[in-house]
């Protein structure tokens, strides 16, 4: 009973840690998300906001794609991350660093209309196989973050970001630390039972005593 106690004690445990640890690394690769799209905004504001029969909104303008993008490259190289979309309030992708997508219009992404209708960020974490980062190196078997973010101008919403932050390392890191917890609650729980067995053992031997007695 002991020993089933232990196992169910570090499988359950296990899963708790790991659980948090995911939810933690989540809301940190938002944060960096949230603060990168932010910052972006703010350096390409007078790039990325224009004027239009509807208001203000975002848009690229083809003299500025260029420059916009060796700019967008240069600022993301010193994050973790592999991709960039904007998109116009309409769900209109107007740049990514992925070129092939733009144009596209994401009409069913039911976490991007959150997004652009109600201001409520998104983030999810997924496990990609294959994935090109924007220097259009491959990687294998990595995780990201993806996050959309809403472009503010004031109390509007203008468009959106979304922002794929790579968490592979931390993943990795998280293993490491699930395991190194795992084993040291394995040591205290063997340390627990070991010294709960000694009482119950010598009350064992007292009762085969008395059993001798009475027989």
């Amino acid at each position: 009973l002991s020993i089933i106690s232990i196992l169910c004690i570090l499988v359950l445990a296990g899963g708790g840690i790991k659980r948090i640890f995911s939810t933690e690394m989540i809301r940190v690769a938002e944060e960096t998300a949230i603060n990168v799209g932010n910052s972006l905004f703010e350096l390409e504001r007078d790039v990325l906001l224009k004027p239009g029969r509807a208001g203000t909104g975002v848009a690229v303008a083809a003299e500025d794609f260029a420059a916009l993008d060796q700019r967008m490259k240069r600022f993301l190289r010193t994050f973790n991350m592999y991709k960039i979309k904007v998109f116009s309030k309409d769900g209109a992708i107007i740049y990514s660093t992925d070129h092939k997508v733009i144009g596209k219009v994401e009409n069913d992404n039911q976490n991007l209309s959150g997004v652009l209708n109600r201001g409520v960020i998104f983030s999810k974490l997924e496990r990609k196989e294959l994935m090109k980062d924007f220097t259009g190196v491959e990687h294998k078997d990595i995780d990201v973050v993806e996050t959309y973010v809403p472009i503010r101008e004031g109390q509007n919403i203008v468009g959106a970001f979304e922002v794929y932050v790579d968490t592979t390392s931390t993943r990795e890191r998280i293993a490491v630390a699930i395991k190194n917890s795992v084993l040291m609650l394995l040591g205290v729980l063997v340390l627990v039972f070991g010294f709960l067995f000694l009482p119950v053992r010598k009350g064992m031997h007292s009762l085969g005593r008395a059993q001798d007695k009475l027989q």
